[in-house]
Formats: C-alpha cells, structure tokens, sequence
C-alpha cells in the first residue's frame, strides 16, 4: 500500500474502473439520428396542396409529414411528438412574421426550421436565419431536388451545431459543464435568485494530491478516476444543479435556493462521502477540500467564484478542515488582482461609434473599459467592478479611462476627425465627488485635449436617486465645456418630470426597450415617446443595442437621431477602430 498525503494507493490491479469505463464509451454527442418526421405549417389549402405534392415526389417513406394550419397548432404537435424538421409558411394569418419562428423554437429548439416565403426578399431571407431558422426557399422555386436539399441541409446543419455546441459547452473527459457553460448557469441561476429572493451556493471541490496518482500511474487510471468522480458527484445532486469540471481536479457544483450557508454545506459532505467510496478495481482513497461562498446582494460570477476558491485554499492551507465556508477575503483578493492589472497594464479600452441618422455621418465613439485578464480572458466592467471592495480603486480606474479615452482623442484630432465627441461612462463614486468638474478637467488636459471634446455618460438610476444634486454635478460639468448623456434610459423608473430639469446634451435609449423593437407595438410606442421627449428638449437621441436593419427603419420611421450597436460596428480596439474609421469615418 502506498500512502500520499491523504491519498491511499495501492500498487496492484490497477485497472480503469468498470464504471468509469462505460462511462468512457458514451463520450459521443447525443443526437438524435437522421429521422424522417416533417411538420408541414401551411394555412393556405392550394399551396399545401402543392407542397404535399413535391413531398410525395421525394424518395419513398422519406418524409412522414403531419399537416397544421396555425402557429397554435404547431406549438401543440411540436410539445406532444418529436419532428426532424419543420416547413414553414412564413405568412400565416394570425401570426407575426419572424416571431413565429421564435415562438415555434422556444418549444423545441432542436428542430430545424425551413422557411417558405411569397417574394424574394434577400433581407427578409437573411433576417429570418438570424432569427434561429436554417435555410429559407421562395414558394415558386419549390421542386422535388431543391426541396429535398434544403431539408437534408436544414437537419444535417443543425445535427453539426449541436455537436460543436456540445465540444463548446462540455468537458470531453467527464462530460460534465465545462467552464463556458459553468459561468453560463451560474449567471442564470443568480439572476433567478435575485427575483425569487433566494440565494445560489457554490461548492468548489479540489480532489487532494491528484497530480501524485497521474505522476505515479499514468493518465488512463486518472483519466478514469475522474469519469467516475464525475458519475458520482452527479449522483448527491438535484437535477436542477450544475456539476462541472473547472479543469484538473477542480470541480464546483451550483446549488440553487439556499437559504443559509448551512444548506451548502450538507452538499459539501455528500460531495467528500461519494470521493472517500472505495473504487471498483482499483483500491485507492481519495479526499478532498472544499470552499462554499453564497451570493448576496449584487453578487458576481466571476465574485462569487473568488470568494469559494479562496476559501477552498484557506481550507488547503489549514489541512484539518476539509470544509471552509464563504472566502471572506475573496474581495480583498480581487481587488488586489485588479490593482496590479492596473499597474501592470492588463486594462484595455475599446470603442464603439454611433451614426447620425439626419446626416449618415459618425456622429460619437463611446469608450468602454476592458480587463484583459491572462487567466480568464476579456472582461467587461460587470465582471469585475462589483467584486471591488472600496471607491478609491473605482475612482482611480474612472480616472485613467478618461485620461485614455481623452489621449486617443488627440490622436482623431490630429488626423483631422474634429468633429466627434467620445463618451466615457461616469460612476457612482465619481458622481458623488466634490468638485468633479475641476477634477475632470485637470484629467482631460493632462491627456492633451479639451473638455468639449468628452461626452459624460450617467446612467438614469445614478441620476434619479438624488436629482437635485444630479441637476448641480451635471451643470459643473457643461459649465466646464463637457457634454453630458444620460445613459440606460427606460431600463429604470425615472421621473419625465426630473429629467426635463436635468442640463444635457444626449438621451440614450437603453438596449433593452430597443429590443424587438421591429415586432412590439409597445416597444415602439416607448421609443417614439422618448425620441419625442428628446427633440422637445433638443437632445441627440441615440438608441443603443440596435442590431438590425428592421430596427433601423422604425427608428428612421419615429425620428431617432442617432444609432449605436452591432448593427454599425462592434466595439473595436483602437488600431482596428482606426481601420474601420478609414472607411466609415473619412477625414473632413
């Protein structure tokens, strides 16, 4: 028997466990095969007629096709039966356009979608892919070869993207979540947190001394225990939670509902009871430590993963517990780490232009901050800022995006782009400083530029909360030759009142109310009353998040002024903005 640290080997018939073993042999995608189901959603009688014709040209037995004629219909056959495919009439009567494609994938996403539409529209075309379907045929080109090719294509492509999706999303070797699609649920699992008002747990489980086991046994016994440390922690959970696999012996599950930390910790114990089991064929014991951390108010993925990892290592170090809960330094640690990133140069702007829509000319770059993280990658803001402990660090970080934002500023200037002002977000902290404009301005000149050259953003919620102060802070910094927006508008509950006593120069529309703004009567009726609102208190109205040509043309319709989102450009790092603006942005 060899002993290692809490790990007990022994050095006889150490084969791959049977279970692990079964496990190894079901690491495929499992994807339904190549059926022959087909949901035919045609309201007009002749042209179903036509279709079930060209169906009945095709090989035989290759489609057993099921007819309705409503979207209602359709949702009902796709929850009670299982389709390889679905046609679609993509004018039905009773039904919108392209939301009957969302509404037909929200109950089986899955199933593949070809769209038969009346006209040859390449927009509508490209629209309709973008809105989650495969391929799309005019009704007069229908024939038995396209028909058919189409339909192949619309199963064999959805077949390939849910193998990638599932290399993307989970780990090859246990076939648990991998990190992607770890963080993924874990940002769902705290947002429905936040509106149940519960709280989510995270258990990080660290398998002791594993590197000794590979070192002394190769990687087809470790390969194997960890299958079957996988099987197992899979057994002591709920459906509804996350098991996954962070990388070596490294795993976390997402326990939902907790009301106290206590909660966690009866799966922590599980977690070790299903670790020390003996393993079949192969006598060795292992152990583990583990860290809990559970959400509070605000809390962060990449937060809340700090604070279970350092209190894991707390555990590590400390040796006699194999359970810590709630890392309570994991603020003070990721404060610390965003600090040095700031020292070392790991902090990144990038930009985003928005375009006039009255002159079809750029008419604002917006700057956002960035961490380039060599452990976790390109972060934004939210991944980080609200893991922060104290204002002094976020003031500091406010300070130098403005001072990059302002020296990049410059540059334009210098090539001769005079025209356009670049907003950079201001923060709580900032706002709530003594004599911000004096500062501001200090930081802008610093850089090289001038204060007239900065758009100032705030988000509505910072302004609402004390408007009284808002009206003073934003009125310092016009005074001292800054633009200023407000930021997020409609995404909070501001007063109509408020805001037309605020001194600005822009309203931006918050992403989420323009979001389907092209089907929602609603949506369109909110925007048209804001962009209304902004040319009465005449503001440059910008709508943010814009992603289609479909939201382009109501906004055009309702008289925005400006536009920013995918839809223009992507934010880009400077030298790949200034190879953009090259073509998009020409000197005067």
């Amino acid at each position: 028997m060899l002993i290692v640290g809490a790990l007990r080997v022994s050095t006889v018939d150490l084969d791959v466990p049977t279970s692990s073993a079964r496990l190894a042999q079901t690491t495929d995608v499992l994807i339904e095969p190549w059926g022959s189901t087909l949901l035919l959603i045609e309201d007009d009688p002749a042209e179903r007629e036509k279709l079930q014709s060209v169906l009945r040209r095709l090989p035989a037995g290759q489609y057993h096709v099921t007819h309705v004629d409503t979207l209602s219909a359709a949702q009902e056959a796709l929850t009670s039966q299982d389709f390889s495919v679905v046609l679609l009439d993509l004018s039905l009567q009773g039904a919108s356009g392209l939301s009957s494609i969302r509404a037909l994938q929200a109950i089986a996403p899955a199933v593949p979608i070809v769209v038969l539409g009346g006209w040859n529209d390449q927009n509508l075309a490209l629209e309709a892919v973008r809105a989650g379907a495969q391929d799309f045929m005019m009704k007069r080109d229908v024939d038995p070869a396209r028909l058919d090719r189409s339909l192949r294509f619309a199963i064999e492509k959805t077949r390939a993207e849910g193998r990638l999706a599932h290399l993307a999303h989970y780990d090859q070797l246990t076939q648990l979540a991998n990190r992607t699609l770890f963080r993924q649920r874990l940002e769902h699992a705290l947002a429905n947190a936040e509106f149940a008002d519960e709280r989510v747990a995270l258990v990080y489980i660290s398998v002791d001394c594993f590197e000794e086991v590979s070192e002394a046994f190769g990687a087809d016994i470790s390969d194997g225990l960890l299958r079957e440390v996988a099987v197992r922690l899979q057994g002591i959970v709920r459906d509804t939670e996350t098991v996954a696999r962070l990388g070596g012996s490294e795993f976390c599950i997402i326990v939902g509902g907790v009301r106290r930390p206590n909660d966690a910790e009866a799966v922590a114990h599980r977690a070790l009871a299903a670790l020390a089991e003996p393993f079949e064929g192969v006598p060795i014991q292992l152990s583990g430590r583990v860290g809990i951390s559970v959400s509070g108010e605000r809390s962060t993925v990449e937060g809340l993963l700090e604070k279970a990892d350092a209190a894991r290592l707390r555990a590590v170090s400390e040796g006699h517990e194999r359970i810590r809960i709630d890392g309570s330094n994991g603020v003070e640690v990721q404060t610390a780490r965003l600090r040095r990133a700031l020292e070392d140069g790991e902090l990144r702007l990038v930009y985003q232009p928005r375009l006039s829509l009255d002159y079809d000319r750029i008419s604002g770059v917006e700057a956002y901050l960035r961490w380039d993280d060599p452990e976790r990658g390109l972060l934004c803001p939210r991944d980080f800022l609200d893991a922060c402990d104290g204002a002094d660090l976020t003031l500091e970080l406010g300070d130098w995006t403005l001072f990059e934002a302002a020296r990049e500023a410059v540059k334009w200037r210098a090539d001769g782009r005079n025209d356009v002002p670049v907003a950079v977000n201001l923060t709580a902290p900032q706002i709530a400083m003594p004599d911000l404009a004096r500062h501001l301005v200090g930081v802008v000149r610093r850089a090289g530029a001038e204060p007239d050259w900065i758009e100032l953003d705030c988000a509505e919620s910072l302004l609402m909360d004390n408007p009284a102060r808002s009206r003073d802070v934003l009125q310092s910094l016009q005074d001292a030759g800054f633009r200023t927006a407000i930021d997020d508008f409609g995404a909070g509950f501001g007063h109509l009142a408020e805001l037309a006593r605020l001194p600005l120069d822009t309203l931006k529309i918050d992403r989420s109310v323009v979001e389907a703004l092209e089907e929602a009567p609603a949506r369109r009726a909110l925007v048209a009353a804001a962009v209304a609102l902004g040319r009465e208190l005449a503001l440059e109205v910008v709508a943010e998040g814009v992603e289609l040509d479909a939201q382009v043309k109501v906004l055009r319709t309702i008289g925005a002024t400006s536009v920013q989102g995918f839809w223009l450009a992507q934010p880009k790092s400077p030298s790949a903005f200034n190879d953009w603006a090259i073509c998009r942005w020409p000197q005067p």
